[in-house]
C-alpha cells in the first residue's frame, strides 16, 4: 500500500516538475519571437534615422524634411504584410498617424544654436528671396579652417569643444520611437516600465491603452551625415 502511495506522489511530483518546465519553455519562445520583432523594429528604426538625416541634409535640415525622410524608411514596420499600393497607402497613413499623436520625436544633436552662433554668415534664402543668418555650405574647402572653442553638451556634461567650418556641417539627429510589444502575453509580462519611464514613453502607452489597450517600448537610434545645403536657424531645436 504504502509502495503505491509512494509511487502516485512521484508520478504526481514529475508532472508537477513537468508543467514548470513546459510552463518555462513557452515563456521562453515568446521572449525569443518578441526579441526578433525588436531586433527587426531597430533594424528598421536605424535606417529611418539615417534617411531622416539624409533627407534633411538637403533641404537646409528642415523639420518637414526629416519627417519625410523618417516616414520613408519607418514604412515597414506599418506595411503588416500587405504589400500592395492600397497597403503602401494605409501604411503611410498609419505612420503619419504616428507622427500626428507624438508617437516618435526627432532631435537634432549638432549643430545647435552655440554651433550656429559662431559660424554663421548671410546667405540667400530662396524661400524668402533674402538674406538670413545660416551655416554656410558652399566652397567649404576654400574657406577659412580656424577651429573656435564652442560650448557642447556631452554625456550630461558641458565641455568646451574645438571645432571649425567642417566640423559645422555634420548633422547629427536622435529619433525615439515607440515600439509595440506584439507578442500578446509579453505584453504583460514586459512592462513599459522595464524600459524607462520617460515622458514618450508614458506618452505611448497612455495613448495606445486608451485606444487600444497597447503596450509599446521606446527605441532610440542616431545618424550623422554632411549636410548638402546650408543649414538655417529656423530649423535647429
Amino acid at each position: 500500500m504504502s509502495q503505491t502511495n509512494s509511487k502516485k506522489e512521484q508520478q504526481g511530483q514529475a508532472m508537477f516538475e513537468s508543467i514548470i518546465v513546459l510552463l518555462l519553455a513557452c515563456i521562453l519562445v515568446l521572449i525569443v519571437v518578441e526579441i526578433a520583432f525588436f531586433y527587426r523594429a531597430k533594424s528598421t528604426l536605424n535606417t529611418a534615422t539615417f534617411e531622416a538625416a539624409r533627407s534633411g541634409s538637403v533641404s537646409n535640415a528642415s523639420a518637414d524634411a526629416l519627417h519625410r525622410g523618417f516616414i520613408r524608411g519607418i514604412l515597414p514596420l506599418h506595411i503588416r504584410g500587405d504589400a500592395s499600393t492600397t497597403g503602401l497607402v494605409k501604411a503611410n497613413l498609419r505612420a503619419e498617424t504616428y507622427r500626428a499623436t507624438g508617437m516618435y520625436t526627432i532631435q537634432i544633436i549638432s549643430p545647435d544654436r552655440r554651433v550656429f552662433n559662431a559660424f554663421k554668415t548671410q546667405v540667400y534664402d530662396l524661400k524668402s528671396d533674402s538674406f538670413i543668418d545660416a551655416i554656410p555650405n558652399d566652397n567649404l574647402n576654400y574657406r577659412s579652417n580656424v577651429t573656435k572653442t564652442v560650448q557642447q553638451r556631452i554625456n550630461g556634461r558641458n565641455e568646451n569643444v574645438e571645432i571649425n567650418i567642417q566640423d559645422a556641417n555634420l548633422l547629427k539627429i536622435k529619433t525615439r520611437y515607440c515600439h509595440e510589444l506584439l507578442v500578446p502575453v509579453m505584453r504583460q509580462l514586459l512592462k513599459f516600465e522595464l524600459f524607462g519611464t520617460s515622458a514618450l514613453a508614458t506618452h505611448c502607452n497612455t495613448l495606445g491603452g486608451a485606444f487600444s489597450g497597447k503596450t509599446y517600448m521606446v527605441i532610440e537610434s542616431s545618424a550623422v551625415v554632411r549636410m548638402q545645403s546650408p543649414i538655417f536657424e529656423r530649423n535647429l531645436n
